[in-house]
Order: C-alpha cells, then sequence, then structure tokens
C-alpha cells in the first residue's frame, strides 16, 4: 500500500511540475508577463507540489497532505 501511495504521491508532484514548466515556457516562448493572478496561482501550485514532495522526502503524514490543502484553497 505505501508504495502505491508513493506512486500518486509522485504522479501528482511530477503533474504539478509539468503544468508549471508548461506555464513559464509559453511566458517565455510567447514573451509576455504573467498577470497578478497567474503569478498568484503558480505560487499556490508550488506550495502544492512542495507538500508532495514533503510526502516523498520524509513518509505519508497529515500535516503533509495539509500543506497541499491549504495551498489549493489558496489558489482558489
Amino acid at each position: 500500500m505505501t508504495s502505491l501511495v508513493r506512486l500518486g504521491n509522485a504522479i501528482g508532484a511530477a503533474g504539478i511540475a509539468i503544468v508549471l514548466l508548461v506555464a513559464f515556457g509559453m511566458q517565455f516562448a510567447l514573451k509576455e508577463l504573467p498577470c497578478p493572478l497567474c503569478s498568484l496561482q503558480r505560487v499556490a501550485l508550488v506550495l502544492c507540489g512542495f507538500g508532495f514532495l514533503l510526502n516523498l522526502r520524509f513518509g505519508v503524514q497529515p500535516l503533509h497532505y495539509g500543506l497541499s490543502i491549504l495551498a489549493a484553497l489558496f489558489g482558489v
């Protein structure tokens, strides 16, 4: 069961990283500045991904999932 949870956390972290890489790539390719809302959403995504990375590094703990949930609520 723990390997399945680790896989889920890794997929979540990789998915967030891909979304952020695409956003930054399009920003630099189109030579545009992000709007303030985009910047806040990127910060929320980074914090959400940080919660997944904490789970991968230090093991699954409810506090790490709480960080991800709070970041997601901040992004809303």
